[in-house]
């Protein structure tokens, strides 16, 4: 009996350390949260922007109607599919949605740095985003985390621009990534339901939209090229990790 207990004992040791606790405060609701947080920020900036340059003024404008469009139409649905998960100790959407890093400050004025290009430089050349799609769908998610660690190899040269599209591309990474965590936990607890879909159905929007955050990177180029740092301080992954401490030591 004593044997079997201590058994018993080492198998929950393992699977708490294999299944860490969530990385963020929040546990439910996660999406709505992350686009509440997304939607304060940018109307708390939108006149300090426009003070910078009345050009910026329009691309936030944009942000906060996507942002708000998001937050009605796109954001229940996720957080109600995930409630299920949520409730069994699955941080599910929560994880992928809500970043540790926090918003970076913010800097009316930043010089760029890193490769500074004369013209944009597209992060959607070629259809990357319908290709990364097509690699989810035919290969397998493997394939398609592979594809886009290279685009963000090459993002990460250019850590003035493309901001956007760095920080989608970095939840379509994460969510991949967690994957595989979330359907082992949930096999280990023997849930009826794998959250295999919900996470696809995260990384398939996300990608849907990279079309989408390409054009708002490109309308933020030359203003970037100014030192009019838009998009690159708003999100929390929109800049590389190691060019953070350029940001928070200013």
């Amino acid at each position: 009996m004593m044997k079997l207990l201590a058994l018993l004992l080492m198998m929950a040791t393992a699977t708490a350390a294999e299944f860490p606790a969530p990385t963020t405060k929040y546990t439910k609701n996660c999406f709505k949260e992350h686009l509440k947080e997304a939607l304060q920020t940018n109307r708390n900036r939108i006149d300090k922007y426009t003070k910078a340059h009345k050009g910026t003024r329009k691309i936030v404008n944009g942000l906060i109607i996507a942002e708000t469009f998001g937050l009605y139409f796109l954001a229940p649905w996720f957080d109600q599919k995930a409630r299920y998960f949520q409730k069994h100790g699955i941080n599910i959407i929560c994880d992928e949605m809500i970043s540790p890093r926090g918003i970076p400050p913010f800097l009316a004025y930043r010089a760029p740095f890193g490769e500074i290009p004369e013209e944009f430089i597209s992060s959607n050349q070629n259809g990357f985003a319908k290709r990364l799609m097509q690699a989810l769908n035919d290969e397998g998610p493997s394939v398609m985390l592979e594809m886009a660690r290279q685009k963000m190899e090459e993002l990460n040269t250019r850590p003035s621009f493309n901001c956007l599209f760095r920080n989608d591309l970095t939840t379509v990474i994460k969510t991949t990534q967690l994957m595989s965590q979330h359907i082992r936990h949930a096999q280990a607890l023997n849930l009826k339901k794998s959250p295999r879909k919900l996470s696809l159905a995260l990384v398939k929007r996300i990608i849907s939209i990279l079309p989408y955050t390409d054009n708002e990177d490109r309308k933020g180029f030359k203003y970037q090229k100014l030192g009019i740092p838009i998009l690159c301080e708003d999100f929390p992954e929109a800049m590389p990790v190691d060019a953070l401490p350029r940001i928070f030591d200013r």
